[in-house]
């Protein structure tokens, strides 16, 4: 499983990932712009943790099987 956030984790946030998720590949960067989310996002992720959907989104991660939005209202 690949789970990928656009936000960066902190070592805690990451632990917890890990506990829920054995042998999971957590990738995570502070990304400011869509085309840095779709960057991050591309060669597919099944979990994307973001505040901002990029285009595309299903041609970029096909096997994508939960999008949680940070954002309030969404």
């Amino acid at each position: 499983m690949r789970i990928v956030s656009t936000a960066r984790l902190t070592p805690a946030q990451r632990e917890v990932l890990l506990a829920a998720a054995p042998g999971a590949e957590v990738l995570d960067r502070q990304c400011e712009s869509l085309e840095e989310i779709a960057q991050l996002v591309r060669g597919g992720c099944d979990v994307l943790v973001t505040f901002r959907v990029p285009h595309a989104l299903g041609e970029l991660a096909p096997r994508l099987r939960w999008l949680h939005l940070l954002t309030a209202g969404a």
